[in-house]
Order: structure tokens, then sequence, then C-alpha cells
């Protein structure tokens, strides 16, 4: 047997537990920064995919020490894949990364920052004081800060309860007159179910394949047993249990899920005001009526040339988590109307961590000449589909479905798990432009679907068009988060799929136009090895007014 040419270390964590054997296991890769070699590895998607699949359990960690970090602070990148994809959040697998950081590499540390790619910074804080021996049992207690779910209660006639009460009937033999209440969490596509206390969830039977026709991760929950039933529950110890299922994320069912209880603390406590706020807003977004309305809370830490901001995007339905030309729209009415001297505006969102708006001069802009502004935003981990991929049928039927283009007419697709969405390459006989398609057929396929081709126009590299009908959006007119995708699908694809743009193109760089009935443009910079995209784009105010409530 030949000798390996690396080797990367790990451990098995148990989490949410106190016992070997207990709670929810976790494999856990720490790629130091000293290790140039492991760093380099931690960023092939691919192989840590595999790396993934092989360990076979519901979720494994990848922990890529960074700069900045401090002995009392140390700072990673941290990413979670089950043994099919890569997902946007975890709790029990961050449990596992930062006991396994705290007792092997920094037992004096008594924070850990977590840079995510698709939740923002999360810490954990270990409760005792940062004096732990280096054995793996005396951590203690571990506290994980993590955002809140900002779910959707759903009321009786709200078209996903039949959906969801059919696929609880499949699954489980339990009727409508067994549930309490229902909710749902657009971003995981998640489903939570409140099951009257007759039901012993412990002991429920549960096909989880069944519950997947109601989404792809179905939460099940109710007060925790009153006496304790036979699996334990001491109503002195416990408020509420819970059973979660992903069988679409190759999980039948989660043993133990930390992200899940960022939904189910929402669904079972009263968020008082905050509720109050986001219903407000979505009802605002639901009245603009447009295929996004940002929203721009001031921060505390801003400075006069970079003010800092918490934005929101809301489409008329539901909470996004990244839009492009609503961040973009953002940066000019802020560096217009409340910061002419500004250079720069950070922007802290709640699911694609921190971004920045640059404009492109430094000079004092009024209100009608802002100029040029440059977005940076986190690249997208798409998986490129093979011929054989179990996705593709159901994408090429539902191109075939809404635009009548049969499979010889794609190129190729691939997939970006975090937004649903499937890109589609098509030939370049097809015009894009004038194709008449149907947003709603395209809706099997993914809640965003891209269709794209190396543009006809003298000027562009590429063209593209969006649909998102899921999402409350038939066709979205300019789309900057879909550039986050198609910059890796086009530029880091290879040599055949560059060889199909124009020559004239600067290299790592597209000229992207979307062809949509309004139409826009704007330039996409992919910087491959810190994994951002830039895009750079203008905007002109055509509005301005007041609600009154």
């Amino acid at each position: 047997m030949p000798s390996p040419t690396h080797t990367i270390p790990f451990v098995t964590v148990d989490a949410f537990t106190t016992r070997p054997f207990g709670g929810n296991p976790a494999s856990v890769l720490v790629f130091p920064r000293d290790d140039p070699k492991l760093q380099e590895l931690a960023q092939d998607d691919a192989l840590m995919q595999q790396v993934a699949a092989e360990f076979n359990l519901s979720e494994t960690a990848f922990c890529r020490e960074l700069e900045g970090g401090t002995e009392n602070e140390p700072r990673y990148e941290l990413r979670w894949r089950t043994p099919v994809a890569e997902v946007m959040l975890c709790g029990h697998a961050t449990l596992a990364s930062a006991h396994t950081l705290f007792s092997d590499r920094h037992p004096e540390a008594s924070i850990i920052r977590f840079d995510t790619r698709f939740s923002g910074t999360l810490f954990a804080r270990r409760s005792q004081s940062a004096s732990s021996t280096t054995s793996s049992r005396p951590v203690g207690l571990i506290s994980l800060d993590f955002p809140s779910a900002p779910i959707l209660v759903l009321s009786e006639g709200h078209r996903r309860v039949p959906k969801i009460l059919a696929a609880l009937e499949a699954a489980t033999g339990l009727g409508p007159a067994h549930v309490v209440r229902c909710a749902y969490y657009d971003k995981w596509d998640q489903s939570l179910v409140e099951l009257v206390p007759e039901v012993d969830l412990a002991a429920l039977q549960v096909r989880s394949a069944a519950l997947a026709a109601a989404s792809t991760r179905v939460v099940l929950t109710q007060p925790a047993p009153r006496p304790p039933n036979a699996a334990g529950f001491d109503p002195a110890r416990f408020d509420i249990c819970s059973r979660v299922f992903a069988s679409p994320l190759g999980i039948d069912e989660d043993p133990v899920t930390g992200a899940a209880h960022t939904s189910l603390a929402p669904f079972w406590l009263d968020r008082g005001p905050e509720a109050l706020d986001d219903a407000l807003m979505q009802q605002v977004a639901a009245e603009f009526n447009l295929s996004e309305t940002a929203f721009c809370r001031e921060l505390e830490e801003g400075t006069e040339e970079e003010p800092r901001y918490e934005l929101r995007w809301r489409t008329p339905v539901a909470e996004v988590p990244l839009c492009g030309h609503a961040t973009l729209a953002s940066a000019y009415s802020l560096f217009s109307e409340h910061h002419p001297s500004a250079s720069t505006i950070r922007f802290d969102s709640r699911f694609s961590g921190t971004l920045y708006a640059r404009r492109a001069r430094s000079s004092t802009a009024s209100a009608s000449d802002v100029g040029l502004i440059s977005l940076d935003f986190p690249t997208a981990s798409i998986l490129a589909l093979s011929e054989g991929h179990r996705r593709l049928p159901k994408i090429l039927a539902a191109v075939e479905a809404a635009t009548g283009l049969s499979a010889d007419q794609v190129v190729r697709c691939a997939w970006f798990d975090a937004y649903d969405s499937p890109v589609v390459e098509l030939v370049s006989s097809v015009d894009l432009r004038t194709l008449e398609v149907k947003a709603s057929a395209l809706a099997s396929a993914g809640k965003l679907v891209i269709l794209t081709q190396p543009s006809p126009e003298q000027g562009f590299d590429i063209a593209s068009r969006v649909f998102a009908a899921p999402l409350g959006v038939d066709e979205d007119p300019v789309t900057g988060a879909a550039h986050t995708v198609l910059a890796p699908f086009w530029l880091a694809s290879g040599a055949e799929a560059l060889g199909r743009l124009p020559q004239d193109r600067t290299e790592g760089t597209l000229r992207a136009q979307q062809v949509s009935k309004r139409g826009g443009e704007m330039v996409v910079v992919l910087n491959e090895a810190s994994k951002r995209v830039e895009l750079q784009g203008s905007a002109v105010r055509v509005m301005k007014g007041v609600i009154e409530l």
C-alpha cells in the first residue's frame, strides 16, 4: 500500500451530551495557519466533500485558522458538510469544534471566533476560567452565540399547510387533529410542527423519506412530557422536546440539532417587539411589492469614513439571505443622502456575513453623482453536475416544461445548495433575451433558477436571466447575488468554459448583462484565493417618500 501524500488530523466529538456515545457525533478537522499545505487542502471543496462522505456522519466540521486572532480569542473559518452537501449552519458540529479547539489547541482562550460563509460571525465561549487543562474532559459548558431564525408562523389557510399536513400523515399516521400549529423558515426550507401533548414524540415511528415532501428539513416539537415518559424527560429539567428529519441532506434523523433550536427559540418564546417589528417590515416589503426591499439600521462603532449598518432584504413574501441589487441601492442611498464624505460602508448581514460597499472615487459626492460602486460579497460554493447526477433529470425536465428547450440545448448545469439554485448554460443558438419562460414551471428545479450563456452582444462576456417564483419573484430584473454564483460558474470552470467567452475579456473578470425586460449590467471580479466576488455597478434614484403608520 503506498504511503499517504498528506495527513490531516481529526477528532470525533459527541456534542450536546456529557457521556460518550450519546448526543450527536461530529468529526472535526483543524487546519492550522502555520501549515501552508493544510491551509491549501482546506480550500479544496471537492476533497473536503469526499472527506465528509467518508466519515458519513450527519455533519463534519472544517476549521481553518485565520490571521487576526489572539491568544484569548483565536479566529477560524468554519464550514460544515453532510455526506452529500455543504450546509449553512450546524450547531452540534460548532460545539464539537469549540470543544476540540479549547481542549487541544487553545487551552488559555475564553472565546473562539468563527467566520462562516452563510451565517455571519459566530462565537463560542467557555463558562469556566481560561486556565483549563488540555485534557478533553474539563472544558466544561460551552455557550454558542448564533443568529436567530426569522420564522413565519403559518395561518390555517396558508398554502404550505396542506403540504405539511399531508407529509406528516404519510410519515407518521398523525392527522390534522394531532397538530397544534406550523411554522416555516425559508432559508433552510424548514417546516416546524407542534404536536399535541398526547403524542409520544420519543416513541413516534417516523418515515423520514415521506416527510421530505413537506420541506428539506422538518422539526417535530411539543412541550416536554409531564410527568416524564420512558425516554427520561424530567419536567424539572426540560421545557420542550423535538426531533429533526432531513433526508434530502442525507440525514434521515439528526440525533441532536443545535441549528434547529435557532428556529425553536422564536417558535416557542415570545420575542415581543422584535417579532412585531419583523412582521411589520415584512408587511412593508409586501406593500412595495418589489423583488426586494432593503432595510438599513445604523449601528454603533461606525465612523465618518466607514459607517456601519445592519442590512436585511425581503421579497414580498419572505426574508432572503443575500440580495445584490438592493445592497447597491442601499449603498447609493447612504452615500448620496447620509454619508457623502464616506468612502466605504460596512453592512452586517444576518446570513451572509460582513459585506462592504466602496465608491470608486474619494471626493465628496452629490445625490446625483455617487459614481460607480463596488460591492464585496462572498463567492458561492457551487457543484458542477456530472452527466449522471441525480439532480440533472429534474432540472432538464423543468427547463423543457418552462421553455420548450430540450436537453441537447443545455451545455452544462451546476448547483448552489445555499440558494437551492441550479445554474443552466444554454447553447449560443438560443436567444436568451427573447426566450419565453414560464417561471412557475421552473420552480420544480429550485427556488432560484439561473439561465446563462456567453453574451452575443459586443462589450459583454456573459448574459443571464434569473427566475424565483417560490420567493414571489417570477423574474428578477437584475440579480447581483446570482453573479456570486455566475462568477465561479464561468471563471473557475476550466479552459473549456473560458474558451466560449470573448477573447478580449480581462482575466478574472466578467462584463455581465442580465437580459430581462428591464435589463441591467455590471462588472464581476472573482478572487479565488479569498473566495470573494466584487460586483461593480451604478444606480440612479427615481422616487423618494415616507411611510405613514
